[in-house]
């Protein structure tokens, strides 16, 4: 496997996950992405980085040191496939509660809503 793939599933914890599909539905701050979450903001600013790394985020344009630039997905299509794929193979294999994962097909479909209505 090559490091770009591994980096990529490296950073898909369930927490970073999470992050992901809020992302889906908007650009957010650190911020109100650690409001969102039941995660403390050290956790999320660690998941942020690693999603970061594995060039599934960045953080609009503006002042380098800016805490309230909004983060956002690089390739919303691509990696709302990639949660879809992990979520069917949860599903085929078991190994996420059937209560988590329809919380996150929920997220994931109320993202997509989001993305329609911005015209992405």
């Amino acid at each position: 496997m090559d490091d770009r793939t591994a980096r990529i599933l490296g950073a898909l914890d369930p927490e970073s996950i999470d992050l992901l599909l809020l992302l889906l539905g908007g650009d957010a701050t650190t911020q109100e992405l650690t409001a969102a979450v039941s995660y403390s903001q050290s956790t999320v600013h660690r998941r942020l980085e690693g999603l970061v790394d594995a060039g599934l985020i960045w953080r609009r344009s503006g002042t380098k040191h800016s805490p309230n630039r909004p983060w956002q997905v690089a390739h919303p299509a691509e990696t709302d496939a990639v949660i879809q794929g992990l979520l069917d193979l949860a599903d085929r294999t078991e190994s996420v509660s059937a209560t988590a994962r329809k919380d996150s097909r929920a997220l994931l479909d109320r993202s997509r809503v989001a993305r329609e209505a911005e015209g992405q």
